[in-house]
């Protein structure tokens, strides 16, 4: 099941968890791909999650 949370800070996005994994799978390894994006992963290297860091600046950087 894939799932997002967002965490809020005087109502702008401060951070987003995109979940991957069913519950309970844990993290064996992180990655930074770069100063705002971190993947998570499984003992068999299977991406378990996605952080996104200022996840409003990201958007205004796709537009």
């Amino acid at each position: 099941m894939v799932s997002l949370q967002v965490t809020y800070r005087k109502g702008k996005p401060l951070a987003a968890y995109l979940y991957l994994a069913k519950p309970g799978q844990k993290s064996t390894r992180t990655e930074t791909i770069s100063e705002d994006l971190v993947i998570d992963y499984g003992k068999d290297n299977t991406p378990l999650g996605i952080e996104i860091v200022s996840p409003s600046l990201q958007e205004s950087r796709v537009r």
